[in-house]
Order: structure tokens, then C-alpha cells, then sequence
């Protein structure tokens, strides 16, 4: 695998793995009803400490694959470049700030405080709103940008990762067989939130690509088609949603 190569697969398991922690346990943590809140904290157990580890040991192992990456062609040493890098450079500090990150999910996650590793874990994932076209440009205009591009990230991450708790409590009401009502009132929040959800993916990534691009997307151009792309993703969410909501829920009477 190239360098390049490398760094894509340690984001795409890095973010995953906060996906699962944001989406899967903030829904279990502040959202679903209280009577089945101890199920769902059995059953996101072992999730959980696999998603804080891949997040931990991903995040350390982003410091070294990005400095070698840029030292490959500089000829300068590399612990001169890596000192001056981490610690003077916009990148090279949000790469601190995204270990100091997973340090502090690892603290928070050995002592229980689920809600607080949730936050963190939604902090971690606003992080990448930082990076790259979001915090180009104008300062103004990139903390707007970064704002709508985090909010982005945070809703669509909250819908896919909480899918897995859905299943979850879509086997709580069959053994529940209606006696108690509790997987089903917990659905049906995870169904209204769903909405929500999509809607703001949808609106705040729309917003982004408007204050970068400054037009439509270009389906000619790498970063066009890759938008484009990103649309079909969200639209699939959408009609995912939308069929939850009016055929899985139906069947159990939401």
C-alpha cells in the first residue's frame, strides 16, 4: 500500500469507529426511554470498547503516517520537521488536538461516563470539519463553513451510527410483545429523530458546498463529482428513512 493509500484507511476506520460511539451510544445514552437503557448498554458493551480503541490507536498512528508523508520529499530531519510541523503548523496542531481528543475518550470510557465519551466522540468528529475545503478562505466565511460542515458530519453520523441500536430495539419489542411499550416509544423516537437528521445532513451539506464552491457542482471536476456522489449517499438515506417510517414502523404500529 503507498502512503496515501494508508492514510485513507486510517481515516475511514477512525471515523467509523466514531460514528459508532457518536451515533450508537449518544442514542442509547440521551434518547432512548430509561426502561431499556440498561439492554441497550449490555449490548453496545463490547462496540463500545472496540470503537475507543481503533479511535485511540488510529489517532496516535495519524502522527507518524502524515509526517512521513510530507518529510519523503523535504530532506529536512525528521525529528526538526516533526517538532516544527506539530506544533507551528494549523495541521500539524490539529493532529495534537485530535490525540489530546482520544486521550481524554479513553479517560472518560474506563470511568463509565458514557454521555461524556459520547461528546467527545462528536467533538473528535467535528474535528475533520477543520481540515481541508471547509477551513480554506476567508476567516469569516471558514468558521461558517467548519460550522455547517461539522453540523453535516454530527447529523449524518448520528443517523447511520444509531442504526444498530434500531435492530436492537426492534428484537426488545418482539420478546416485549407489546406488555411493557418501551422498545416500541424508543423507536418511535429513533424514527422522528431519523427525519431530523437526514434534514440537516442534507441542509447543512448543501450549505457547505454552496460557501465553497460558490455554485452548483461541478460533475466535470474530481471535487464536483465527489460532491455529487456524496448527494446520491444522502438521498439513499432519505428514502431509507422514509420507508422506515412508513413500512419497517408500520409493522409494529408506530
Amino acid at each position: 500500500m503507498t502512503p496515501d493509500s494508508v492514510l485513507i484507511a486510517n481515516r475511514f476506520v477512525h471515523d467509523a469507529a466514531l460514528v459508532v460511539l457518536w451515533g450508537a451510544n449518544g442514542f442509547a445514552a440521551f434518547a432512548v426511554p430509561s426502561g431499556i437503557g440498561a439492554e441497550l448498554s449490555q449490548a453496545l458493551k463490547v462496540p463500545s470498547h472496540v470503537a475507543v480503541a481503533i479511535a485511540t490507536v488510529t489517532s496516535i498512528a495519524s502522527v507518524p503516517i502524515n509526517i512521513s508523508m510530507l518529510t519523503r520529499d523535504s530532506g529536512q530531519p525528521l525529528f526538526d520537521f516533526s517538532v516544527v510541523y506539530l506544533f507551528q503548523t494549523t495541521p500539524g496542531r490539529l493532529l495534537l488536538l485530535q490525540f489530546v481528543s482520544a486521550a481524554s475518550l479513553v479517560a472518560v470510557h474506563s470511568l463509565g461516563m458514557r454521555k461524556v465519551a459520547t461528546l467527545i466522540a462528536g467533538v473528535m468528529l467535528y474535528e475533520r470539519a477543520m481540515q481541508g475545503h471547509a477551513a480554506d478562505g476567508e476567516l469569516f466565511r471558514s468558521w461558517i463553513t467548519q460550522l455547517f460542515e461539522g453540523a453535516h458530519i454530527l447529523a449524518a453520523a448520528a443517523w447511520i451510527g444509531a442504526l444498530p441500536v434500531f435492530i436492537v430495539l426492534q428484537r426488545a419489542h418482539r420478546r416485549d410483545r407489546g406488555s411493557s411499550g418501551v422498545p416500541l416509544r424508543a423507536m418511535t423516537r429513533f424514527s422522528n429523530w431519523g427525519h431530523y437528521a437526514v434534514g440537516a445532513t442534507i441542509l447543512f451539506g448543501s450549505a457547505t458546498s454552496l460557501l465553497v464552491l460558490g455554485s452548483l457542482p461541478d460533475p466535470s471536476t474530481t471535487y464536483g463529482s465527489a460532491l455529487l456522489l456524496k448527494l446520491a449517499v444522502v438521498v439513499t438515506m432519505a428514502l431509507i428513512a422514509v420507508a422506515n417510517r412508513f413500512s419497517s414502523c408500520r409493522d409494529f404500529d408506530i
